[in-house]
């Protein structure tokens, strides 16, 4: 008798994170389309223009290079909050609008056009439409890795070109 009420408790707990998965899997392809944040377009910018894609090696080693120098000093616990939030506001104004505007990513709306006549613009041809939603399909299983994956895997990219710079 106890097996078969500790086999339910655990279904029913495989069940909840299943469902909380899916839950997080619907909210991040509701935010990678609203944003479009879109996969398959920044894959082919990269591809196509060598300078956004040098922009945003460049980018991606400074970060880490400020995140590993920050990292070993102790002013992160010291922060007040206004400090916090001009932290954020240069990082906003100085890197993010800058692989915006480089990568493409956001709708570009025409004067007087809402957001919802944008979609479906964008999504009234065919092909247009499969590709929009495979990259957005990429972005939100992109997503579901975790930042902390994405991190390590920055990390591990810098180390491998600085380690080919140096030979």
């Amino acid at each position: 008798m106890f097996g078969i009420q500790a086999l339910d408790v655990v279904i029913g707990m495989i069940f909840i994170y299943l469902l909380f998965s899916l839950f997080v899997t619907i909210l991040n392809e509701m935010l990678s389309s609203l944003i479009n944040v879109n996969s398959t377009s920044i894959f082919q910018t990269l591809k196509d223009n060598p300078e956004v894609r040098a922009a945003v090696v460049r980018q991606a080693t400074d970060y880490f290079e400020i995140e590993i120098a920050s990292s070993d000093s102790s002013k992160k616990d010291s922060l007040s909050i206004a400090e916090l939030r001009a932290e954020i506001d240069s990082l906003r104004t100085t890197q993010i609008d800058q692989l915006n505007s480089s990568l493409g990513l956001g709708w570009e709306m025409k004067q007087g056009e809402t957001l919802a006549q944008e979609i479906v613009d964008v999504l009234s041809s065919p092909i247009s439409n499969w590709i929009q939603i495979l990259g957005w399909l990429i972005t939100t299983l992109a997503l579901s890795l975790g930042a902390s994956f994405w991190f390590d895997m920055l990390k591990k990219v810098v180390n491998i070109k600085s380690e080919i710079t140096k030979k």
